[in-house]
């Protein structure tokens, strides 16, 4: 993703708008995205306005989310889904989509148990993520992940204040990839682009001081903004009935200011 299809994306964006930049916004794994790219392929930094990261995930080391009980058995779990499944984890098909539908949609009870299964993963805000949002909610996630993606992001758990390649397990398989024993950390000096953190200090996922740990090794940071609001979670990026007031605003703010 961060190698090849967001660069392709950039290029075919910027081939059809005859524009020189692009502001890219991403959001959890979409800021992880955008670090791996402008720290590896550093000549991307050149064609990016700004980035605004909405829930940071590059360090994972104080994550309180209950997905953190997994982590022991990550390695389980991936070769499982890489057997099971060709290494694609809830990918959608009409199995899963009536699943969701039975457990969640039907009445407001199952929408109240799906709705608190979304705090006790991402934090809790039943001011801003009412039951009724849910079944449209699982309409689109989840939406798949890769198997090897997810085995990486327990890794930036198991090793806090870490933020690095892939682990495959054993010095010598490293040593094939990186010729080394251990994985090599991604450079965070190379991102050179503007970068603003945006983050909500219910966050199980990606914490307050995940964050704040990232923030001052960014070569050309442009604002660490904290949502005010108290109960801001992980997804309220994309569910809160107010995000205007609590952050697009703030978005927009910042965009109109780098014209």
């Amino acid at each position: 993703m961060a190698l090849y299809d967001s660069p392709a994306c950039i290029d075919f964006i910027l081939k059809k708008t005859n524009k020189d930049k692009v502001t890219y916004i991403g959001h959890s794994l979409g800021t992880t995205v955008f670090y791996v790219m402008s720290s590896m392929r550093p000549e991307y930094n050149e064609k990016i306005l700004a980035h605004l990261s909405l829930a940071p995930v590059a360090y994972l080391g104080h994550m309180t989310s209950i997905v953190r009980l997994l982590v022991p058995i990550a390695p389980v779990i991936y070769e499982t889904i890489n057997t099971l499944f060709h290494g694609e984890l809830l990918s959608r098909s009409p199995l899963l989509d009536e699943a969701l539908k039975l457990f969640c949609t039907l009445n407001k009870a199952q929408m109240i148990f799906c709705q608190n299964l979304i705090f006790v993963i991402f934090g809790k805000d039943p001011d801003q993520v009412k039951p009724t949002i849910v079944p449209a909610y699982l309409g689109h996630d989840p939406a798949g992940a890769s198997g090897k993606t997810v085995y990486h992001l327990s890794q930036f758990v198991r090793n806090p204040n870490t933020f690095r390649q892939f682990d495959y397990g054993s010095p010598a398989e490293n040593l094939q990839h990186y010729n080394s024993p251990t994985p090599p950390d991604y450079n965070i000096s190379a991102i050179t682009a503007k970068v603003a953190l945006i983050y909500g200090q219910n966050d199980l996922l990606a914490t307050e001081k995940d964050v704040k740990l990232l923030y001052p090794q960014l070569p050309n940071p442009i604002g660490l903004i904290r949502v005010k609001f108290p109960a801001f979670m992980h997804q309220d990026f994309i569910l809160a009935k107010d995000s205007v007031p609590l952050f697009a605003n703030k978005i927009l703010q910042i965009l109109n200011s780098l014209k």
